[in-house]
């Protein structure tokens, strides 16, 4: 059964509603970053399906991240074990995205390599999540070498098939990878 919407869920929805630039959003993230009740309610917003609240959320929650990680560090676990139930593409970009900053020790979990396999490997993954997959999946590749092989033949196809861009960050990444594969 769905909760009833708080005050403070209601407040949040509709500054988020009303609000899309950088500026209020980065000024949205210093009140979050002082106040642990509205961040645990954005992230309730987040990783909800009400769009576009969820990405706005998402987005808010990422500036608080670029500039306190620390008041983040405690909700990244939830949000990484969320990652296979998002749908939204803008929400799991934020996600990936603050995934991809974490000490290697914090992203140890098979799942998130699995699906960042999985939307590496899938053209139709927006091209900034499939940046953020390559990233996290180098940065486990640098602990668990044994993955070095399966992400190289990935790598190989978007040089191949990839835009610019992936193109570019494959090639760098294949670089860096070299050294593991047998």
């Amino acid at each position: 059964m769905p909760q009833p919407i708080t005050d403070i869920q209601q407040h949040l929805v509709t500054l988020l509603g009303d609000n899309l630039s950088k500026n209020f959003t980065v000024m949205m993230a210093q009140e979050v970053s002082s106040n642990p009740e509205w961040l645990a309610v954005l992230t309730d917003i987040m990783l909800s399906e009400h769009t576009p609240y969820n990405w706005r959320a998402a987005w808010v929650i990422d500036h608080v991240q670029q500039n306190t990680p620390e008041v983040i560090a405690p909700i990244l676990p939830r949000l990484i074990a969320a990652l296979p139930q998002v749908t939204g593409n803008g929400v799991r970009r934020h996600i990936l995205k603050m995934a991809s900053t974490l000490p290697v020790d914090q992203l140890e979990d098979g799942e998130l390599a699995d699906i960042c396999f999985k939307w590496l490997q899938n053209p139709a993954t927006p091209i900034a999540n499939r940046a953020h997959c390559m990233e996290i999946l180098y940065r486990l590749t640098c602990r668990y070498h044994d993955l070095a092989n399966e992400l190289a033949l990935i790598l190989e196809e978007i040089i191949i098939n990839g835009s610019e861009g992936e193109k570019n960050k494959a090639q760098k990444t294949l670089q860096k990878i070299t050294p593991w594969r047998r």
